[in-house]
Order: C-alpha cells, then sequence, then structure tokens
C-alpha cells in the first residue's frame, strides 16, 4: 500500500488529524501508526515521509527522535522559503508577530524567530 490514506474525521489547529478512542483523545496517524505497528519508543515521535500530516498510511511513518524531527522540519520550512521572502520575514519580524508571519509564509513562529534572529538561512 504506497497511497496516503487520509483522515477524514476531526482536525486539529495545526492540521493533524484527532480521535476519540474510550474516552481518550489521540492523534489519529499516532493511533493508526500503533494499531498496525506497535508502540512508538518512548521519547521519538512520528515523521510523515510523504509530508500529509493527515496521511495514516504506517508505511508512510517512520518514528524519529525530537530533534531529528525539528531539524527535518527546519530543512523542509526552508526550502519553501525564497531569498525574497526571507528577506521579507527579517525586515517585518521587529514590527510584526511571529505568529501573523508564519501563518501568512506558511511556516512555525519558531522558525520565524529563527529567521529573524539568524543572519544565515536556517
Amino acid at each position: 500500500m504506497n497511497d496516503c490514506v487520509l483522515w477524514t474525521g476531526a482536525v486539529k489547529a495545526d492540521g493533524y488529524g484527532k480521535r476519540k478512542v474510550g474516552g481518550v483523545d489521540y492523534l489519529a496517524h499516532r493511533y493508526a501508526y500503533e494499531q498496525a505497528v506497535g508502540p512508538i519508543p518512548s521519547g521519538m515521535q512520528l515523521h510523515h515521509t510523504c509530508g500529509e500530516r493527515l496521511c495514516l498510511n504506517p508505511a508512510h511513518m517512520r518514528p524519529i527522535t525530537v530533534a531529528e524531527h525539528a531539524a527535518l522540519h527546519r530543512r523542509m520550512e526552508g526550502l519553501r522559503l525564497t531569498d525574497s521572502e526571507v528577506a521579507q520575514i527579517r525586515q517585518r519580524a521587529a514590527t510584526e508577530t511571529h505568529a501573523a508571519l508564519a501563518r501568512e509564509f506558511g511556516v512555525t513562529p519558531s522558525y520565524i524567530g529563527q529567521l529573524a534572529r539568524l543572519k544565515w538561512r536556517v
């Protein structure tokens, strides 16, 4: 099974599916992975290799450390921004909120903060 299997239920503000099982809230992709593969190792997060947060296909997920996940997201976010957009962000970050800029440019507020503080691209 190579295609994404997309969650069609409730979705959190961050774009991940959510579900309730036996009165307990779960992220839909984590629940699907644990049902198909088994427990996610302690201290690990699931990375969607397909890039689709609503994907439930366990073949599209792999457990990685929090640090690895953060590094992957920084690289992926950096690839989405042009040099012109990075320059705009750096200029506007002094007068606009990181949250507003993150929404506009489709990245996280923490990434906006990193771009604003650093001279090079993260």
